[in-house]
């Protein structure tokens, strides 16, 4: 999806992309990915360095057993932009019996 610029409020025009995939493991679990993309579609002089894009990938996987006695979730996402990029673990390994 692109966005329009409005320059009188110093909004930058945008290119937007998400993608997101799951894919079935085992009977019950599965392991999904996804993607987040935000670009400018041009130099702007309002932009700072660390506007001109912002980009998330992140990872999640579900593990069910067949009696559902064991269940194991964890997710994982990564953000990146021009001037900083760090992971962020936004739930730690889960296990329930």
């Amino acid at each position: 999806m692109q966005t329009e610029e409005d320059l009188d409020n110093e909004i930058a025009a945008t290119n937007n992309a998400i993608i997101a995939l799951q894919h079935k493991v085992f009977n019950r679990s599965n392991i999904s990915f996804m993607f987040i993309n935000r670009q400018a579609t041009k130099d702007y002089e309002f932009l700072g360095e660390d506007e001109e894009y912002n980009r998330v990938i992140g990872i999640d996987y579900n593990l069910a057993s067949k009696n559902n006695k064991l269940q194991l979730n964890h997710q994982h996402a990564k953000i990146h932009a021009l001037a900083y990029s760090f992971p962020i673990i936004l739930l730690p390994l889960f296990v329930a019996f």
